[in-house]
Parts: C-alpha cells; sequence; structure tokens
C-alpha cells in the first residue's frame, strides 16, 4: 500500500492493572487491552465515605492500640497492598486507588482504598522520576513523551508537579547530566530510535527527521533528531531500494511511479540519487 508520508502515529502507553496477589511482580508500562474502570477519586467521595475515613485514620493516629480494634480488617488490608503497589511498583496515587478499587484489580471499597491512600507511606515525587527512568531506558522516549505519559489519564496519572519534578531530575538535555563522550540522554534516546526507524522500517534520512520530531511521533527536540540523524548508521541507498522492492512486489509499480514515491515530498522522501540507486539496482 502506497505510504502517504505521514509519520508512524506514537501514543499512549495504557498502564495495565493486573491482580497480582500477595506478591506483585514489577509493573511493565505495555499497553493493555481493556483499560481498568475508572472509579471517582477523594475530591468526589461522599459525605459518609469521609466520615468513616476520617474516623479511621484519626483512631490510627490517636492511640496506636486503637488501631487493631477500630479500623476494620480491609481498611488494613487495603493499606498494605497499597504499600506495595506504590513502593514496589511506583504507581502514582491516582493509579493506585484506580488499582485497589477496580473490578480487574483488588476490588476493595470504594472508602477501604481511599483510606489507603491517604495513610500509605510514599514519596509520589520519587515514584513519577522512577517511571521516568523506566521510560527513557527501556523504550528511549523524548522528554516531551515521557511528561505526556506520566500525566496521561490512560497512563501513570501522575499530577503535573510531579511529572515536572521528574523530568526535571532526569538528566535531559535540559539538565547537566550526561552520558557517555558528553552526550545527553535525550539525544542518545533519539539515537537509539533512529536505528530502530532506519535499520528496521528502512526509511530515508529526511523521513526518520520528521518521524523523529512530529508531534504525532516521537516528538523530540530538533536538535537531539538532528544529531540522531547524523549519527545513525544506516545505509540510504539500501533503505531506498527496499521500498522499491516492496512497492514493486506488493503493489505492482511501475519504475517511474516507483522513482517518483520515493523521492515525493509526501511519500519517502529519498534523494534523487538514493532513488536512481534504487531502480538501478531493482
Amino acid at each position: 500500500m502506497k505510504w502517504a508520508g505521514g509519520v508512524v502515529a506514537v501514543g499512549i502507553t495504557i498502564s495495565f492493572i493486573s491482580s497480582l496477589g500477595d506478591s506483585p511482580s514489577e509493573e511493565t508500562p505495555v499497553r493493555a487491552s481493556t483499560a481498568p474502570t475508572t472509579v471517582a477519586t477523594s475530591t468526589s467521595t461522599t459525605s459518609s465515605t469521609a466520615a468513616i475515613v476520617a474516623a479511621a485514620t484519626e483512631a490510627a493516629t490517636e492511640d496506636p492500640v486503637r488501631e487493631s480494634n477500630e479500623i476494620p480488617t480491609e481498611f488494613r488490608s487495603a493499606l498494605n497492598k497499597a504499600d506495595s503497589y506504590a513502593n514496589r511498583q511506583n504507581m502514582s496515587k491516582s493509579r493506585l486507588y484506580d488499582q485497589l478499587t477496580s473490578e480487574y484489580g483488588e476490588r476493595f471499597s470504594p472508602e477501604a482504598a481511599q483510606y489507603a491512600v491517604d495513610n500509605v507511606e510514599a514519596d509520589w515525587n520519587a515514584n513519577a522520576l522512577a517511571k521516568a527512568r523506566n521510560y527513557q531506558d527501556r523504550q528511549n522516549m523524548s522528554p516531551d513523551r515521557i511528561h505526556s505519559q506520566l500525566t496521561s489519564e490512560y497512563g501513570e496519572k501522575f499530577t503535573v508537579a510531579e511529572a515536572d519534578y521528574a523530568l526535571a531530575n532526569l538528566g535531559t538535555a535540559n539538565t547537566a547530566e550526561t552520558v557517555a563522550d558528553g552526550v545527553s540522554t535525550e539525544f542518545t534516546s533519539a539515537l537509539n530510535k533512529a536505528d530502530s526507524y532506519a535499520n528496521r522500517q528502512n526509511m530515508s534520512k529526511s523521513r526518520l527527521y520528521d518521524q523523529l520530531t512530529s508531534e504525532y511521533g516521537e516528538r523530540f527536540s530538533p536538535e537531539a533528531a538532528q544529531y540522531a540523524v547524523d549519527n545513525v548508521e544506516a545505509d540510504w541507498n539500501a533503505n531506498a531500494l527496499a521500498k522499491a522492492r516492496n512497492y514493486q512486489d506488493r503493489q505492482n509499480m511501475s519504475p517511474d511511479r516507483i522513482h517518483s514515491q520515493l523521492t515525493s515530498e509526501y511519500g519517502e522522501k529519498f534523494t534523487v540519487a538514493e532513488a536512481d540507486y534504487a531502480l538501478a539496482n531493482l
């Protein structure tokens, strides 16, 4: 099928909520086929729910001895689960509430979940930073895409302030932290992405730059994208030939149309010399 010149769409990775029992494993940010049912958060909790949560919290705060007698068993169980999810899987406060109440998660009552979220000892900024590092190191995301992933309703659901903290401490091009040879981590991530697009999808140099910088693609800074394009190891002639063979074998295009498709601003954006090489070796 003729590729109409768009970039490869890159979307938000949906956080997967799973019932992990007593030994939750590390969460891997993979798109889930079914998004969890969202349950109202503390801002919409009914007055009776607020009263129950407040009473349980007061009992635990005023007198530890009263905790075992006055805090419902369900509340204590929810708090134990919350500790595991918050401190082992680095969940956000909002995502934690969803996990505890979801039909596909722990299925605690809203009151028990709210008590757990309000009383669990967790550093939400540190959790956001841990998630951000995971997206950077394992998926080579750009800073802009990491921020979107952290705050998205379909992603990690951290607050904007927590996501800002994560990016400020991540070691991107906006900080002094660099990696090997003085190259920033954003530039390194862009180069890793470029390698995949150039050598697995046979993109042209120009189309690769578009993919790395596009709002609908990877959203790297122009500087990081240019560094990646300039330093990626790729054979652009071979990429043009691979694209040409695809158009010939799958779409039965004529040589003239293949050449046009390869060089078109709305097609593959190879140079004329690269397209000539492809046709000569087709």
